[in-house]
């Protein structure tokens, strides 16, 4: 009977915490008093979300909060050292962690066939009774409905955060004292100016695993991301905002009106790469294109710069290129000749200038363009385009003379350079390149 009522005491605390939404912290406190000893709330990567010490704990989780930052708090021996699909036992198990010499019990939060993280149990101060764990078991079901309720406010909050951003790049808010408001609420300082970064993101598939769990891991990490991006600072001076939309990331860079001469073109693809490289550490294996646009003069007029950013990632992912950063003054070329040139002048031009390297591609396997277009990218330095090409520099010295013989051209003529570039160029601009062979 008294166990009983223990049991139905540890419930009823633990219902009322879920009632009053207060926070994994909250629950944290009420289990490190029932039990006994200090606990840890994880996530499914096994990073901190809340912790609860006791006085006289020897291994204070201050200083291990400390040590891990916002990193994984489980080193990979211990998790190793876990069983196969751990999360879906629900089942407590007792693990000595080496790495702090301290012995602890974990607990997975797994519930309706979805994980939301693990209770660990830093088991310094007494040995757990079969009270406290029936209180574990218990708080996982109030850990997974705060992560639940958690989350909701969360995505209504980002729902409405990302449809402000998503009318501030379209060009739908019209009204300077509704823009001011919306900047107020969503803390969006107008008096900078903006240059907009569009990130397309590809993650890394795995063959074996269910497609709802890749989506799940998916949007995590992208979550992930984001929350990193809204808290990166690149200096001082400047401050960065991002939301999600489909499979890409967009950023406003905002910045002093006095820094502009600062952030010029390669200065903001360095700042790129910067952010891509944190992501893709982040989550290993990500690909990223990235198009920037120029600097918005006010945020009343940013659509426009966020369309450049657009087509400079248009342009990008239609041009092979070794450069996966694009701005969008990196294709004004480009931008001309769709602009200005008709189809079938781009078709005749090609004709006329590349059909024989495109033919012998056509009947050998497609290595001299592409030689070509290196050669030209890496401005005609033998050594610099075998690199790009991940090929021996003879092999490139053989087709550049292949090349040379086949345009009757002499290939270090700047004005015969040009021709071939601007050629190169028309064929990637062509929205049905068969149309160069069908003669």
């Amino acid at each position: 009977d008294l166990m009983n009522r223990r049991s139905l005491d540890t419930h009823e605390a633990f219902f009322r915490a879920s009632l009053q939404g207060q926070g994994l912290p909250h629950i944290a406190s009420i289990l490190a008093r029932m039990i006994g000893n200090p606990v840890v709330f994880l996530d499914t990567f096994y990073n901190l979300l809340a912790w609860e010490d006791l006085p006289g704990n020897p291994v204070p989780l201050r200083q291990v909060a400390k040590t891990v930052g916002s990193g994984s708090l489980l080193d990979q021996s211990y998790i190793d050292s876990l069983p196969p699909a751990f999360e879906v036992l629900q089942t407590p198990i007792c693990r000595y962690f080496q790495a702090f010499g301290v012995d602890t019990v974990i607990i997975p939060v797994y519930v309706l066939n979805i994980h939301y993280g693990y209770i660990l149990v830093w088991r310094t101060m007494r040995e757990l009774s079969a009270n406290d764990y029936i209180a574990l078991k218990n708080c996982t079901m109030t850990f997974a409905l705060e992560r639940i309720r958690s989350q909701e406010i969360s995505r209504a909050r980002n729902r409405m955060r990302r449809d402000f951003f998503q009318d501030l790049v379209s060009g739908a808010i019209t009204d300077p004292d509704n823009l001011a408001y919306l900047c107020g609420l969503y803390r969006v300082n107008q008096g900078l100016v903006y240059a907009p970064i569009i990130l397309s993101l590809r993650f890394p598939q795995t063959a074996s695993q269910d497609l709802l769990e890749q989506k799940r891991q998916e949007d995590e990490s992208l979550h992930k991301i984001l929350r990193h991006f809204d808290a990166w600072r690149p200096d001082g001076a400047a401050t960065l905002h991002a939301f999600s939309y489909r499979e890409q990331i967009i950023l406003l860079l905002g910045f002093h009106p006095q820094l502009q001469d600062t952030y010029t073109p390669p200065a903001m693809k360095d700042l790129c790469r910067q952010l891509i490289q944190q992501a893709k550490q982040i989550v290993p294996g990500l690909c990223i294109n990235a198009g920037i646009g120029s600097i918005s003069p006010s945020l009343m007029a940013f659509s426009h710069s966020y369309r450049q950013a657009e087509e400079a990632l248009r342009l990008a992912l239609r041009t092979p290129t070794q450069e996966s950063i694009h701005h969008y003054q990196d294709f004004m070329v480009h931008r001309f000749l769709e602009q200005n040139i008709s189809q079938t002048e781009m078709v005749q031009f090609f004709r006329e200038t590349l059909e024989p390297l495109a033919l012998q591609d056509q009947k050998s396997g497609g290595v001299l363009m592409p030689t070509l277009e290196a050669w030209i990218e890496n401005h005609c330095n033998i050594v610099k385009t075998a690199k790009a090409l991940y090929t021996h520099r003879n092999t490139v010295i053989y087709r550049m003379e292949r090349i040379s013989a086949l345009l009757h051209a002499d290939l270090k003529d700047p004005e015969e350079l040009l021709k071939f570039q601007l050629a190169l160029k028309v064929y990637h601009l062509m929205h049905d390149k068969d149309a160069f062979f069908a003669w």
